[in-house]
C-alpha cells in the first residue's frame, strides 16, 4: 500500500491496530479514512494481524447452499457447504448440513452415514458455544436429528428394496444366493438407525446444561422420536434378538429423562404463572384442601368395613357405595385442577 506520513511528527512507520493505523513514533491513531489523506508516494509496511471479515460472504454461500439443498441438489449443496467451511471451519450450520448432504448421497454400495453422524457430533458443541441452551440451539439439534433419522431409515429402505428383488424363499433351509447377506444388511441397518438416534440424543443431553429449556413443541418432537424408536424396536416382524436388554433400557432411560425434563419445564412455568396470578393460585390450593377431608372419610369407612364380620354383607355394600361416591367427588375436584394445569400448559405453548 502507499506510504503514510504522520501529520504530527512526520513519522512513516505505522502498525495496524484493529481498525486504526498507529504511528510508531508519536502513537497517533488514524482511521482508514484519515489514513488515506496522509498517504504519500512510496510504500509502507504494516505490522500486526490484519483480519478480513468474510462473514457476509459465508452467509451468502450458506443461502445458496440452503436453496440447492431444499430442491434436492445435494451434490451442489455439499460443495457449497464445503466452500463455507473453507472460510470458517467452525460454522455450525455448514458443518451439520454438509454432513447431512453427504448422507443424502448415500447408496447401498456407498453408505455415507458415518459422515453424517460425525458432522452432528462436531456441529452440536459448535452451535451450543454460540447460543447456549436456547430454543434456537434445541431447534437446530432437533431439525438435524429429523434429517439424519430420515437418512438412516432411507439406508434401511435401500437394503429392504435389495432384499425384495431377490427370489422368494420357498425353503428356509435353501435360501436364494445373496439372500442371507441382504437380510443381514437390512437387519444391521435397522439396528444402526435406532442406535444412532440414541447416540445423537445422548450427545445433545451431554452438551446441554439444561434440556428443560426446550419449549413445548420441541419436547413433543423429541419424545415422539424416542417413542417411535422404542415402538419399532419392539414391533412385530423385527427379530427382537437384534436389540438386547441394554438397548431397550437405554431408550427407556432417554424417554424418562425427556419426560422428566418436560415436566420440570412445565413446573417452572407454572410457578411463574402462579406468582403472576396469586388469586388463581389460592383458588387452586382451596380445591386441593377440599380433597383432604374426603380422603380422611374414605380411610375411616374402609376401617369400618374391615371391622365388620363376613355376614354383614348389606352394611359393607352401603359403605362401598359411600366410598364410591366420595371417590367421584375427589375425581371431580382433580379434574378441575387438571383443567387449571391445561390452561397453564396452553400458555406455555404460546
Amino acid at each position: 500500500m502507499n506510504a503514510l506520513k504522520c501529520e504530527l511528527c512526520g513519522g512513516v512507520d505505522f502498525i495496524k491496530d484493529e481498525e486504526f493505523f498507529v504511528c510508531q513514533h508519536c502513537r497517533t491513531k488514524y482511521t482508514p479514512e484519515a489514513a488515506r489523506k496522509i498517504m504519500i508516494d512510496g510504500s509502507v509496511e504494516v505490522y500486526g494481524t490484519v483480519e478480513v471479515d468474510r462473514s457476509k460472504e459465508v452467509e451468502n454461500i450458506l443461502q445458496n447452499a440452503h436453496g440447492t439443498f431444499s430442491v434436492g441438489n445435494f451434490s451442489e449443496a455439499f460443495s457449497l457447504y464445503s466452500q463455507a467451511l473453507n472460510i470458517n471451519p467452525n460454522n455450525a450450520y455448514a458443518t451439520m448440513y454438509r454432513g447431512i448432504a453427504s448422507g443424502k448421497l448415500s447408496t447401498a454400495q456407498n453408505d455415507r452415514t458415518a459422515e453424517v453422524l460425525a458432522s452432528y457430533a462436531r456441529a452440536i458443541p459448535l452451535k451450543h458455544s454460540e447460543v447456549g441452551d436456547t430454543e434456537e440451539f434445541f431447534e437446530f439439534a432437533l431439525d438435524a436429528e429429523s434429517e439424519i433419522s430420515s437418512i438412516l431409515l432411507q439406508q434401511k429402505d435401500l437394503y429392504d428394496q435389495a432384499l425384495s428383488k431377490l427370489p422368494p424363499v420357498t425353503d428356509k433351509k435353501k435360501l436364494p444366493p445373496g439372500y442371507a447377506e441382504a437380510q443381514n444388511a437390512f437387519i444391521d441397518s435397522l439396528k444402526k438407525c435406532y442406535l444412532s438416534v440414541m447416540d445423537m440424543i445422548e450427545t445433545l443431553f451431554k452438551i446441554s446444561n439444561d434440556i428443560a429449556n426446550m419449549n413445548a413443541q420441541q419436547f413433543e418432537r423429541l419424545i415422539k422420536l424416542l417413542e417411535t424408536c422404542e415402538k419399532d424396536m419392539n414391533r412385530k416382524g423385527v427379530n427382537r434378538s437384534n436389540f438386547n436388554k441394554d438397548d431397550k433400557a437405554r431408550i427407556a432411560r432417554l424417554l424418562e429423562i425427556s419426560k422428566n425434563a418436560k415436566q420440570e419445564r412445565l413446573n417452572r412455568d407454572m410457578k411463574i404463572y402462579w406468582a403472576e396470578h396469586p388469586d388463581e393460585y389460592q383458588l387452586f390450593l382451596a380445591k386441593q384442601e377440599r380433597i383432604k377431608p374426603l380422603e380422611g372419610r374414605i380411610a375411616a369407612l374402609n376401617a369400618e368395613s374391615d371391622s365388620l364380620g363376613m355376614l354383614k354383607v348389606k352394611e359393607k355394600r352401603e359403605i362401598s357405595k359411600e366410598i364410591d361416591q366420595l371417590k367421584l367427588e375427589i375425581e371431580k375436584i382433580n379434574n378441575e385442577n387438571r383443567s387449571d394445569k391445561k390452561t397453564i400448559g396452553r400458555l406455555w405453548k404460546r
